[in-house]
């Protein structure tokens, strides 16, 4: 995985977070101001990006590729609870969660890239 850490602006694949339903009505300032606090995160398939219980700082916005979320049974098999493509919030629940935790593994099904978008400005 790489982590792109510098500030976006809106000619750098902006255009997810500006498209999003969410983000439609706001003004095009405080989105800008959104994706400038982001950062983008590449991955390749077969990827951990998290696993349950890290800390949460971030909310994915998928941009590409494919991410599933997931856990392991008490029997060790693996139980997938989601997948998300282009245009969708990873695990946007648990940003309201008080633990502060992702809640369950999410693994890369495909190479692509994320936007993480600060928790607490969500």
């Amino acid at each position: 995985m790489t982590f792109v850490k510098k500030a976006l602006s809106p000619d750098e694949y902006g255009e997810v977070l500006f498209q999003h339903k969410w983000m439609r009505g706001e003004p095009s300032d405080v989105v800008c101001e959104l994706l400038a606090k982001s950062e983008r995160l590449f991955f390749r398939q077969d990827d951990i990006l998290f696993r349950e219980g890290d800390k949460m700082q971030h909310c994915l916005l998928v941009e590409t590729g494919k991410l599933q979320a997931f856990r392991h049974t008490y029997g060790g098999d693996e139980k997938i609870f989601g997948q998300f493509e282009r245009g969708e919030f990873v695990a946007i629940a648990a940003v309201f969660m008080d633990h502060g935790r992702f809640p369950m593994n999410i693994r890369a099904q495909s190479d692509g890239h994320t936007l993480m978008i600060p928790r607490q400005d969500i």
